[in-house]
């Protein structure tokens, strides 16, 4: 799916989804034609993402989740 797609689903804009993207606590790679495609599995990192920042979570301390170091505590 496409970005904007994934805005409506996440409630996010395009700014924080890239710079999600940019901090390395999401992964997308682009497609042949070099627009980027997101499938479920982003759509609910980004959901999680946008959660934990709600809660105050730095997104150092996403990064560090999206690495397994806090599996137990999430």
């Amino acid at each position: 799916m496409k970005i904007n797609e994934v805005e409506k689903l996440t409630g996010l804009t395009k700014k924080a989804i890239r710079l999600y993207e940019s901090r390395g606590l999401l992964d997308v790679s682009g497609a042949s034609n070099t627009y980027r495609e997101y499938g479920e599995e982003h759509v609910e990192i980004l959901k999680f993402i946008r959660l934990f920042r709600t809660a105050g979570l730095s997104l150092f301390d996403i990064k560090l989740w999206r690495e397994g170091v806090f599996r137990g505590y999430l």
